[in-house]
Parts: structure tokens; C-alpha cells; sequence
């Protein structure tokens, strides 16, 4: 068949199908619906006029056709990969290319070592190196990663892959907060304050698998919103009706401001473990992303991992 830009989209989708082992689990790496992600696959098999999967109460299963097809196509996408590359190489003079990625909102924490980082890179490079910079999700992030999509990423994995390496690199401190139009934001007694934030509506980031409320396996149905990213958790925390958890650097704006408030500090404070990864085969990374990883690991290793408290 002629391939298309959207049989490509229908293959990575497809991929991440028999990847994740089925459709529901691959709706994480994705960020799609499970319908959206079974219609893609189903116009990718009418296009190529077989059947590459079962999917029903006997669960999901490869036929001998799609096991062929997942060989063919991940030899396909190595080679589209490897194509972009070049051409990205050309477009600065054959230094080469780095592919990153970074989950969202990490610009504004003053300890992320990715700046600095970048800077010294540019000088080593004299600027003749191609950058890609992407923010994705950290299920995508982490496919991207294995697959060699991407070079290396900053982010927060719940569940590391023993495919990849990961390097710590500092801690994100979260905050529980509220917004001004929030019942819980006049609350001056603490243990007032303390009795209702159990029953509250609360909103989660789906990638940290229930880890901000590790404190409430009793009450889950109190979590009545899932996010993908930090900016969607702010939407609905400053529209009134959740609360939960956000990075204190990215908070700090709205609580200073008075929209937002702190909820039990001391009480409810938890961090997250910011981390490199890259690929497990050191000899694949290319030279100039071992350049930027080797900056990454020396800010990580001067980089204090207590934060300091809105009351400091």
C-alpha cells in the first residue's frame, strides 16, 4: 500500500497496542480514548484489508498477520526516525541532532537543571547542533524513549521500565491547595479544615497512579477528576470546586495573588523524584545527547533536594 501521514499515525497507535498488550492499556501511553484508539486500528486494518487483532472476552491477541505487521512496521518507523535525523543533521552542518522531551511546566522551578544545562550544551556546540524539544506525557515520554524516538527526557515515572535508565535528578515539592472560590478556603480551624478535606472533591494527575492522595485509600471516591498535566489540575483547582496537589514552584503565582491557598502545609506536603532517562544501550545514544546528559548528571549532583517551605 502508498503510506500515508495517517497510516503512520494508525501504525504508531497500533503499536502501542501490542506494546501495552491490549487496548485499554495502551489508552496511558497514548492519551486517548479507548474508542478513538480502537477506531484508529480498525481503519488501519481496512486499509490493509486483514485482521492484525482479536479483542473480546477472550482477551486481545495477535493474529499470525498482525505479529508480521508489528516486525514490518517497527523496522518502517526505525527508518523514518533514522530519515528525520538526517535531516535534521544537515540542517546544522553535521553536528547532529538531540531529540528531548520534559513533562509539562517544569520552566518554572528555579532548581530544574535542564537551563543551565542547555546553556553550557550550546556553548560546547557552538550552536551547531539541532535541537527537538517536545512536552509529552510521561507514558509517551518513556515509549518514545524505548522505541529511540527520543534521545532522552526529563520527567516523573511511577513505574520505571527495565528497558530504560533513570538518574535522578532532584525533588518537586507539591503543595495541597484550593481556590478562591473553593468552601475550604475561608476554613480557619485546623481541625475543621483537617475533617473536610477527606470528603472534598480532589482531582489527580492519572500519570502519578493515585500517589497524591496516598493518604485516602478509604475514601477514593472523593477523587472525581483525572488529569494529564499540571496546567489542567490548575484549571480545575482554580474553578472551585477540587483540590489537589501542584508543584509549589508553579502554585506559587496564584497563592501570592491570594486565588489559591495551602492547605495544611505540614500535614499535606508530598514531593516528586524528577529523573533522566535514556536508554538502557549507552553505545546507541549519540554524541551529543551523552554531551547533554553528562551536563544534566553534573547540575544533579550540586543540586540540594530539600525544598524550602512558603513559610522559609
Amino acid at each position: 500500500m502508498q503510506t500515508a501521514d495517517v497510516d503512520i499515525r494508525q501504525i504508531r497507535v497500533f503499536l502501542a497496542v501490542a506494546q501495552c498488550g491490549g487496548f485499554s492499556a495502551a489508552q496511558d501511553m497514548l492519551g486517548l480514548a479507548q474508542s478513538t484508539i480502537s477506531t484508529e486500528v480498525a481503519a488501519l486494518e481496512a486499509r490493509l484489508g486483514y485482521v492484525l487483532c482479536r479483542r473480546g472476552r477472550g482477551g486481545f491477541q495477535l493474529t499470525p498477520q498482525g505479529e508480521a505487521f508489528v516486525l514490518d512496521a517497527t523496522t518502517l518507523l526505525a527508518a523514518l526516525s533514522s530519515f528525520e535525523t538526517n535531516v535534521a543533521k544537515r540542517r546544522k552542518q553535521g553536528l547532529g541532532a538531540v531529540r528531548i522531551a520534559i513533562i509539562d511546566n517544569l520552566v518554572t522551578d528555579p532548581i530544574c537543571p535542564l537551563i543551565p544545562a542547555l546553556d553550557r550544551f550550546h556553548g560546547h556546540t557552538g550552536g551547531r547542533a539541532h535541537i527537538a524539544l517536545d512536552v509529552l506525557g510521561p507514558s509517551e515520554i518513556e515509549h518514545g524513549v524505548a522505541s529511540g524516538r527520543i534521545d532522552l527526557a526529563i520527567g516523573i515515572f511511577a513505574e520505571p521500565s527495565p528497558q530504560l535508565i533513570y538518574h535522578p535528578l532532584y525533588q518537586e515539592r507539591d503543595v495541597l491547595v484550593c481556590g478562591r472560590r473553593n468552601a475550604l478556603y475561608d476554613e480557619a480551624d485546623d481541625l475543621e479544615l483537617f475533617s473536610r478535606i477527606r470528603g472534598a472533591e480532589k482531582v489527580v494527575r492519572s500519570f502519578l497512579r493515585l500517589q497524591d492522595f496516598f493518604f485516602l485509600s478509604d475514601q477514593r471516591d472523593s477523587i472525581t477528576a483525572q488529569v494529564d498535566s499540571v496546567e489542567a489540575a490548575a484549571l480545575l483547582i482554580l474553578a472551585g470546586h477540587h483540590i489537589g496537589f501542584l508543584p509549589d514552584h508553579y502554585a506559587r503565582r496564584w497563592i501570592e495573588a491570594g486565588d489559591m491557598r495551602i492547605l495544611l502545609e505540614k500535614s499535606y506536603t508530598r514531593t516528586s523524584k524528577m529523573t533522566l532517562v535514556h536508554r538502557q544501550d549507552a553505545s546507541k545514544l549519540s554524541t551529543l545527547a551523552s554531551l547533554l546528559i553528562g551536563e544534566l548528571l553534573r547540575d544533579a549532583s550540586q543540586t540540594p533536594m530539600k525544598r524550602l517551605t512558603f513559610a522559609d
